[in-house]
């Protein structure tokens, strides 16, 4: 399979592609509709965070992040418009000894509620476990956040436990579940 191929990842509702440079204007307008609701979970981001020129350079770096096996970000695209409708990641990709990596997603708030999150997260497992070999998915959410767990749930993942104010959003330091799923947990091929 052609690395191309393996990034271009389809489901049933959504597709998952990484994100190029063309995506910033439409990655930028997303961050920018959904800042309201996404920065109770996320830290701080500065004005220039919501700018298309940084977004293009953060997509830059994330394309070269790609080609070193560090990271892999997608945008979730709907399949009947090819509406951009949400981000998911893989970050801090570990092999040798750990085979291990972060998973994180956003979806736009106009569409949640139909499953498009569980979908993207399944592809990205699929893509993880099957694509490049990872054993081990981690996913850390805030208790607050009852939507995300859900999905998390869904997916297969457990709660394995709590990291005690391990992210600093809004100035506070915030706990969050640690959620994780193994890859012989759920599937292969």
């Amino acid at each position: 399979m052609n690395r191309e191929k393996e990034m271009l990842l389809q489901g049933t509702n959504i597709y998952l592609r990484a994100l190029e440079e063309a995506d910033a204007a439409a990655y930028t307008d997303l961050l920018v509709r959904n800042r309201h609701v996404w920065k109770q979970f996320e830290p701080a981001k500065d004005e220039d965070f919501y700018q298309v020129e940084h977004q293009r350079e953060l997509i830059l770096e994330s394309q070269e992040d790609t080609k070193n096996g560090k990271s892999y970000h997608f945008g979730i695209f709907l399949n009947n418009t090819d509406l951009l409708a949400g981000d998911i990641s893989l970050y801090s990709v570990k092999t040798s000894f750990f085979q291990s990596a972060q998973a994180g997603y956003a979806l736009d708030t106009d569409q949640t509620g139909k499953g498009l999150a569980s979908e993207a997260l399944f592809l990205l497992m699929k893509f993880a476990f099957n694509i490049i070999n990872l054993r081990r998915l981690e996913a850390g959410v805030s208790p607050d956040n009852p939507a995300s767990i859900r999905v998390l749930e869904k997916a297969g993942f457990r709660r394995e436990g709590l990291m005690r104010e391990n992210l600093l959003i809004n100035g506070e330091w915030k706990s969050h579940f640690l959620y994780a799923v193994l890859s012989k947990d759920i599937f292969r091929g």
